[in-house]
């Protein structure tokens, strides 16, 4: 058997990276951040506890991993079509960002129980903080040529609105009557 090339190992490096991540992802979202350790990550990855500190420093370093996964998973929720109208943008958005939270529960169930933890909301604030300014500079100018005058209020009552469906439908599941609540969000924004 002839040695791994490099690519091979780098591939190797990343699949097991994505398990760590994906364990992880599952753990914390359902057994909570303080309630897991990286013992039963690294159980759960199928890997040694050891290997998990290659890859990452602390289990907040792993949380951040996560959420950095998120933000990549999520990237096409701000890829905004420069084309098109602000409120088409909007719409858009809307949609992808709904769209995200039914096809991605575990990151839900995670983002919400992280919530109600203040010491881990402290730890990531200034994670937090630097996303949240870079999408709120970046989304600010679309609120403000559709709701000029009340911009940074809409921005944040679209931001409670997306909670409020993210956490019915986690609450509820399947009975959660998530399309037509999409539905209703999108007019009121077309009705701007």
């Amino acid at each position: 058997m002839s040695p791994r090339t490099k690519a091979q190992i780098d591939e190797i490096r990343e699949q097991s990276r994505e398990k760590i991540i994906a364990a992880a992802l599952d753990l914390f979202a359902h057994n909570g951040f303080h309630s897991t350790s990286i013992a039963q990550v690294a159980a759960k990855a199928g890997i040694s506890k050891g290997l998990i500190y290659n890859y990452f420093e602390s289990k907040e370093d792993l949380l951040q991993a996560i959420f950095t996964e998120a933000m990549k998973n999520s990237e096409d929720i701000l890829t905004l079509d420069p084309n098109a109208t602000a409120k088409q943008r909007l719409i858009g958005m809307a949609e992808a960002s709904a769209d995200f939270m039914y096809n991605n529960q575990e990151y839900m169930r995670l983002f919400l129980t992280l919530m109600m933890q203040p010491d881990v909301v402290k730890s990531m604030k200034p994670w937090f903080d630097t996303v949240g300014k870079a999408k709120k500079d970046m989304l600010m100018p679309m609120f403000e040529e559709i709701f000029p005058g009340r911009a940074e209020v809409e921005y944040f009552f679209f931001g409670a609105i997306m909670d409020g469906i993210g956490f019915g439908y986690l609450v509820l599941g399947r009975e959660y009557p998530f399309e037509d609540v999409k539905r209703k969000f999108i007019d009121y924004i077309q009705n701007q």
